[in-house]
């Protein structure tokens, strides 16, 4: 989202579109108030020209290749980001006593402390306010360089008397005042640094040689600005720079040398959390701080905003209709427990929100149609133009997608990933999150894939390093998938392609918690696009039947086998549509699952959490127990026995001395009593 003082490059003068004006400039700094020399720009001429800059910069979310209906309309395709932006919090660990390693309060960062300390949630804003060395951190997609970007935009709308974009919009979080903003994507820098190899001064002369290009003759006032009243430095993202040639190390030299020139200066850098937490890379004196997800709150406030603008946006779309796609979303969201999990994510929740506003309002019903059309938004994430540096310095919009760099279709291209998906998967220890999947690893899959023995690894790097979407580069030379659930999706359209349902089942049996997702995401995919291969899953999952509670000879493997057959059936929903005269086979294997699933569910066999999903499955496919289901559209009910009228005791209240005294009451006529509670299947049928 924008670059730094060197993106584009061009004088933005009173021809272009502009933000603010020279007379309203809100800068109290003399330094910007002096007569310019003969001939020479104004200093406050050349500082609103820079502010300009730097909105220009940060202003725009940027929707092309994400909203694929908006990139396929002459319409505005990009939206204000102070508009959609949500306020982002941060998780801090804190010790109880003593000072931490970074020498500040006794908060540090990092796996240690957070095991078994405390963690102090602070909002992101509040963070960089009260630290003037701040490290923020996050993983891919958590909304690092938004927040830099939005506190940059703020400062500068605050100079240039922006109505909307301002400290107001800030809050009163903001304590520091209305800092000069000064922007440096680290990755560019690097790049230059073969061109400012020896030089102690190496991030100002950049700074310097960027501004000579964009801002003439600015950098003066800027150099004097910054010594005596100091300003905030935001360096976006330590992690993309490469670590060859010793360069990462080079760049934090640079930083420190900075900081020492300019000991007023504020510094907020941003990096990913997992190439960050190494020691080597971590800066001293830095106050560091890890994004913390979207609350509840914070992803309803975003999707209200989201859709706000987009009523603004968008000529077809009224406030009205804007707020009850918002209110859908929200809704979807809250009752969906796979869009829930996704939702905390700042990029995964964008992504929602657009496939949201793509498709009219609406998301897919079944969650792998919904991982379909994610991951389609994802590869055109990945493949969208990216600007960067050649090796003079100057930026280059790379417009070649995947399909031509490695000279391949994308179909090859998604074929690879999904292979790799299936390794990384198969061989991950920890049940939890994505797996790293190593650089080199990730190269060999697309080389594998590519169509030219002449393409080199390294043409291969240069293409995904700084790339993000489907896959994204954690640092360290190590990328994963964006959540773990696109990780499983992927292994499940890979093993449908090969070896389906046989080598699915068998791997599903050997480790069901490691291929559970994957098989009901690979049966749906299947179930799409051929039910009968869906109801060949559940058939293979579930042979024989089962007719008590303990079917004889079975073992853990088959019992886990048949639960998932059952959630497999209610996942895809194809037990729905049956035909007893044709589909005799699939009917079969329903019952046989069904009593499998009222044999797991009464016995003693796996963990209680699982025979409750054996439970619900069984529900909705058609529990056969008598008196919980219904029989021709009306409740089954198991009555028991007629009871006798006589005395029975409910209620009661307490007496005068504390004790405890029931009510007895009489029935006078004969009844009988449901042996079990009404069920939702039941109530149902009352409803109808």
């Amino acid at each position: 989202m924008g670059g730094d003082v060197d993106a584009g490059g061009d004088f933005i003068g009173r021809d272009k579109l502009v933000f603010g004006s020279v007379e309203t400039l809100r800068i109290e700094s003399a330094i910007f108030q002096t007569p310019p020399p003969p001939g020479q720009v104004a200093p406050r001429e050349l500082l609103w020209t820079y502010l300009n800059q730097v909105i220009m910069d940060t202003r725009a979310l940027d929707l092309a290749g994400v909203d694929r209906r908006a990139a396929g309309e002459q319409q505005e395709t990009r939206l204000e980001l102070a508009a959609v932006y949500t306020e982002l919090d941060t998780l801090r660990s804190v010790q109880p006593a003593g000072e931490g390693p970074d020498g500040k309060h006794g908060r540090t960062l990092g796996d240690e402390p957070f095991e078994g300390g405390q963690r102090e949630r602070q909002s992101a804003l509040a963070f960089a306010a009260d630290e003037p060395l701040a490290a923020l951190l996050g993983d891919p997609g958590s909304g690092k360089t938004t927040f830099a970007n939005f506190l940059a935009l703020c400062l500068a709308g605050e100079m240039l008397g922006l109505a909307s974009t301002n400290l107001a919009r800030l809050g009163e979080e903001w304590t520091p005042g209305p800092l000069l903003p000064v922007r440096v994507v680290l990755r560019n820098f690097a790049a230059q640094f073969h061109t400012l190899a020896g030089d102690p001064q190496a991030l100002w002369s950049y700074l310097t040689r960027r501004l000579d290009q964009s801002v003439p003759g600015f950098d003066p006032l800027l150099n004097k600005h910054l010594v005596e009243q100091g300003g905030l430095l935001i360096l976006d993202g330590l992690d993309e720079v490469p670590e060859g040639g010793r360069r990462r190390e080079q760049v934090k030299a640079a930083i420190l040398a900075f900081q020492r020139r300019f000991p007023r200066v504020r510094i907020l850098l941003t990096s990913r959390t997992y190439t960050y937490q190494r020691q080597q890379w971590r800066l001293p004196g830095f106050a560091e701080a890890v994004l913390a997800p979207f609350s509840p709150d914070q992803i309803d406030a975003f999707v209200d905003r989201w859709y706000a603008h987009m009523a603004q946006v968008r000529p077809n779309l009224t406030e009205a209709e804007a707020q009850g796609r918002a209110l859908l979303l929200k809704e979807a969201i809250r009752r969906n427990d796979h869009l829930r999990e996704l939702a905390p994510r700042p990029l995964l929740l964008t992504l929602m929100a657009s496939l949201h506003a793509w498709r009219g309002g609406s998301l897919p019903d079944q969650r792998e149609q919904l991982y379909a059309e994610s991951v389609e938004l994802l590869l055109d994430i990945w493949e969208r133009p990216k600007i960067v540096l050649d090796a003079h310095g100057r930026p280059v919009v790379q417009t070649a997608g995947a399909a031509e760099w490695l000279r391949c279709p994308q179909a090859r291209v998604k074929q690879a990933l999904e292979e790799l998906a299936y390794q990384v998967h198969a061989g991950q220890e920890t049940p939890r999150g994505a797996a790293d999947i190593a650089e080199a690893q990730l190269v060999t899959a697309l080389l594998k894939a590519a169509d030219d023995p002449e393409l080199k690894p390294a043409r291969v790097v240069e293409y995904i390093r700084d790339r993000a979407g489907l896959l994204t580069n954690r640092g360290q030379g190590v990328y994963s998938f964006p959540h773990r659930t696109f990780q499983e999706y992927m292994a499940a359209r890979y093993l449908t392609e090969t070896g389906f349902p046989n080598r699915l089942v068998r791997l599903v049996r050997e480790d069901p918690e490691r291929w559970r997702e994957v098989l009901l995401l690979a049966g749906a995919k299947a179930a799409r696009g051929a039910p009968y291969a869906a109801w060949s899953l559940a058939a293979s999952l579930c042979p024989r039947a089962c007719t008590g509670e303990e079917a004889p000879g079975a073992t853990d493997a088959d019992w886990w086998a048949a639960l998932l057959a059952g959630q497999l059936l209610v996942e895809t929903g194809i037990y729905r549509d049956l035909d007893p005269a044709y589909d005799v086979a699939d009917l079969e294997t329903l019952d046989k699952v069904r009593g499998w699933l009222r044999a797991l569910m009464e016995g003693e066999r796996l963990p209680p959490v699982d025979r409750a999903g054996a439970g619900r499955a069984l529900g909705a496919l058609g529990d056969p127990r008598p008196g919980v289901g219904v029989v021709n559209g009306v409740p089954d009910i198991a009555w028991s026995d007629v009871i006798e009228p006589g005395p029975f005791v409910m209620g009661g209240k307490a007496s005068y001395e504390g004790k405890r005294q029931f009510i007895c009451n009489l029935i006078r006529a004969p009844y009988r009593i449901s042996r079990y509670p009404i069920t939702v299947a039941q109530y149902q049928a009352f409803v109808e």
